[in-house]
């Protein structure tokens, strides 16, 4: 996704948190290969629509996982901790 590569995996685990189904890839059922299969296709039938999954795979990465998304994050984090502690 990093590369602007749209991503095709099943839905489960963590892929969920990082492909956004038809928006930035597509996600399977999990175990369902003809659903993989299917997805697959969709990505690649229509270069327009591959076009504009890549560049939401790209903007996805960019903006969630850059270092100041993530330290903002981890900062989110440590804040909350502070204050649980503190009660």
């Amino acid at each position: 996704m990093a590369c602007g590569t749209p991503c095709v995996a099943f839905r489960q685990g963590g892929l969920p948190d990082l492909v956004d189904h038809e928006i930035s890839g597509y996600l399977a059922h999990p175990y369902d290969i003809e659903d993989l299969a299917r997805g697959i296709d969709w990505v690649l039938e229509n270069k327009e629509r591959h076009g504009e999954l890549s560049l939401q795979a790209r903007q996805k990465v960019v903006t969630e996982f850059s270092q100041d998304g993530e330290a903002g994050r981890y900062a989110a984090l440590y804040q909350k901790l502070v204050v649980k502690s503190k009660e």
